[in-house]
């Protein structure tokens, strides 16, 4: 958080002087980032309740927190802060380093959000590690992919003689992007997983308004993003009643805390 409040006074260029120099037709619009702040937020809960004294926690799933989760949290933070510096660097060797970081962000926080919907977790647990991991999983998933683009452009795809569609490139991303994170938020029961990328899609749509492929398009994978998560989340609510859910955003939230 740190990092994220300083880098951009200290570094070659800021993101949003990146963001107008490369000019990603897949990069949402600048409101789209507040998402941090939630993020951030519920990250921030996480870290104090998972270093309170167990008597004032007793419910707290302490098997989760340092036998499954242990230090894979701390590496992922600090994971996250190099990533900023790497990719600010406004380069390709900056973008493909970036790359490799987000991509090991992005396992270690899977990792972490499928381990907290496997097990009991009371209300704070759901909130902040479940609710926390899955929405920031949901949104550096959308990073990575937008850091892929960064990269590509940056060797030289963007240039005219190459037969680059920049825009045709952002609607084919749209529709793998959407079979990603469906097809993940279904393997794992978390309908809120899916949920994110309409955010993106909004964002990017607000950001793209010159466009009419990639903002009907935009509109589309919104549509079928919704219906995927109302349908992901009837069946969840299904297996649950019918006490054969085994994991996801639903299972086994106690209310104590």
């Amino acid at each position: 958080m740190v990092l994220s409040a300083t880098a951009q006074k200290f570094m070659p260029a800021s993101l949003n002087e990146m963001n107008l120099q490369w000019n990603i037709k897949n990069a949402p619009a600048r409101y789209a980032f507040g998402i941090w702040g939630v993020i951030y937020f519920l990250l921030a809960i996480f870290t104090v309740y998972q270093a309170l004294p167990n008597k004032w926690v007793p419910s707290r799933n302490n098997e989760l927190i340092f036998g499954t989760i242990k230090y894979w949290y701390a590496v992922n933070m600090t994971l996250n802060a190099v990533w900023l510096i790497l990719f600010m660097l406004n380069g390709t060797l900056g973008f493909s380093l970036a790359g490799i970081d987000i991509i090991l962000m992005l396992l270690s926080q899977f990792y972490i959000m499928r381990k907290c919907c496997e097990v009991k977790v009371n209300v704070i647990e759901f909130v902040a590690i479940r609710i926390g991991m899955t929405l920031y999983t949901g949104w550096v998933t959308a990073a990575t992919i937008l850091g892929v683009t960064f990269f590509l452009m940056s060797v030289g795809m963007k240039n005219p003689n190459a037969g680059f569609d920049e825009t045709t490139w952002c609607v084919i991303v749209f529709y793998v992007a959407l079979v990603i994170y469906v097809a993940a938020s279904f393997y794992e029961r978390n309908p809120l997983y899916a949920a994110v990328y309409v955010w993106v899609l909004f964002g990017i749509k607000a950001n793209q308004t010159p466009y009419s492929d990639i903002q009907t398009n935009a509109i589309i994978c919104v549509v079928l993003t919704i219906l995927s998560v109302v349908s992901i989340a009837g069946y969840s609510i299904y297996e649950m009643k019918n006490d054969t859910i085994k994991k996801g955003l639903f299972y086994k939230i106690e209310m104590g805390m």
